[in-house]
């Protein structure tokens, strides 16, 4: 099962797998029909002729251009795509690479061309002239429709790329993963009051990691494994973490212990490998964001416009989190314990959104007062007294930054004057919810 999900998520950002599966589909397609032309290809010549009347050389001269062109269109796709990437990679960050590669319109398109190009193959093969004549009226019919249809994946292609690679998009479409992860990760309402009838051993069997890698998920039913063999699981790194060969993965404590077999069955929960993703680790998306917004803070970029775009989306995702709950740290079932996680907790996820933006926004009032407002919106959302003594310390943290950077007199007194009145609102909301 572990390589199984491994290789599902590898396949699921490859630029092959959709177009491989498409190719399959069209061969069947080719085939089928031109196994319904051998039963009527006859009859529908003589009905009508104007269609499906083409010779054996008039319909290997169409087959020829429709694959002729389909192939150098792809060819053109490609090219596209890779400096679609280059263009992302250096403008953005490295780590959207990934995103662009299992765009589904992306691969959708590039499956359409390669299709119909192997379409175009086998119905031409199938071609024959002279005494024992064979023309696929129908599937030489069908490569034309295909063909126009391959004209609107290219106009779509075309406004898909041009707008896959504006700021925007890239920062949006992480934004929504980004939320839809929190909202997987972190619950709504808070867990259930946790009553322990005996305490977690200290003694414990360490199963270490097999290889390099980052920990991507967890697979579901850990805790019923841990019930069904009678022991008591500690997760040693977080979804995210890079977990480096032979160095604690999971801990089974106390004094039962797992075979061999068992041992690897516990191991195929876990998916390390080379890269992170985001379906369990929203912190993922959050680094993609800062990344974006770091390298339009650079000297060499200096596009405060964008910078300002991810900070505001950065405070969609920290409205979104804010309202709800740490994950529960033990799972447990009639007071006992069974698995002891590792889960990563909302105020890390604000200092990781926050701390280094504001580290590269020395001098430069604009975007501190971006950060300024997203965290008065995030504090409006904000219900633990935890998230908002985190998010009060960033503004003490940007105060200091405002005195030490800002030249300007006036725009340190801007910077100024919004602090003060977010201490003072905030106080009193403080207060009044006391």
């Amino acid at each position: 099962m572990k390589k199984l999900r491994k290789l599902w998520i590898s396949l699921r950002s490859s630029l092959w797998f959709i177009p491989s599966i498409m190719v399959i589909l069209a061969s069947g397609l080719a085939l089928l029909l031109i196994d319904v032309d051998t039963r009527v290809e006859a009859d529908l010549a003589e009905k009508w002729p104007r269609i499906f009347g083409v010779g054996a050389e008039g319909a290997r001269g169409i087959l020829e251009a429709i694959a002729g062109s389909m192939i150098t269109v792809t060819g053109v796709v490609f090219s596209v795509v890779i400096v679609a990437l280059s263009l992302a990679s250096n403008q953005y960050t490295p780590r959207i690479l990934r995103n662009f590669m299992r765009d589904k319109g992306t691969q959708i398109v590039l499956g359409v061309f390669v299709s119909v190009f192997t379409y175009c193959l086998i119905v031409m093969r199938t071609i024959r002239g002279g005494d024992d004549d064979f023309v696929p009226g129908i599937a030489t019919g069908t490569s034309i429709l295909l063909a126009l249809t391959s004209i609107g994946f290219l106009i779509y292609f075309i406004h898909h790329i041009a707008e896959g690679i504006q700021a925007s998009s890239i920062i949006s479409t992480i934004t929504r993963e980004t939320i839809a992860a929190i909202e997987n990760v972190f619950p709504e309402k808070p867990p259930t009051e946790l009553r322990l009838d005996e305490e977690p051993p200290e003694q414990a069997t360490v199963i270490n990691c097999k290889a390099n890698g980052y920990l991507q998920t967890i697979a579901p039913g850990l805790k019923e494994f841990a019930e069904k063999h009678r022991v008591i699981l500690r997760i040693e790194n977080h979804i995210g973490e890079f977990i480096i060969e032979t160095t604690p993965l999971v801990s089974v404590l106390g004094t039962n212990q797992l075979n061999p077999k068992r041992t690897e069955e516990l191991e195929e929960f876990f998916v390390i490998a080379e890269f992170r993703t985001i379906e369990q680790d929203p912190g993922y998306g959050i680094r993609q964001l800062v990344d974006i917004a770091l390298k339009a803070l650079s000297p060499s970029i200096n596009d405060n416009a964008t910078a300002a775009n991810c900070i505001e989306h950065l405070g969609a995702i920290l409205s979104n989190l804010v309202p709800r709950e740490d994950p529960s740290r033990i799972e447990a079932k009639d007071g006992k314990p069974l698995v002891i996680g590792c889960p990563v907790n909302a105020k890390a996820l604000i200092d990781k959104a926050l701390l280094e933006i504001r580290q590269s926004a020395r001098g430069n009032a604009s975007i501190v007062l971006h950060m300024l407002k997203i965290i008065d919106t995030v504090l409006n959302s904000a219900k633990k007294d935890t998230y908002k003594h985190a998010l009060l310390h960033h503004i003490d943290l940007l105060e200091e930054l405002a005195v030490q950077s800002i030249e300007s007199n006036l725009d340190r007194h801007a910077v100024s004057e919004r602090i003060t009145e977010l201490r003072t609102r905030h106080a009193a909301s403080s207060l009044t919810t006391n």
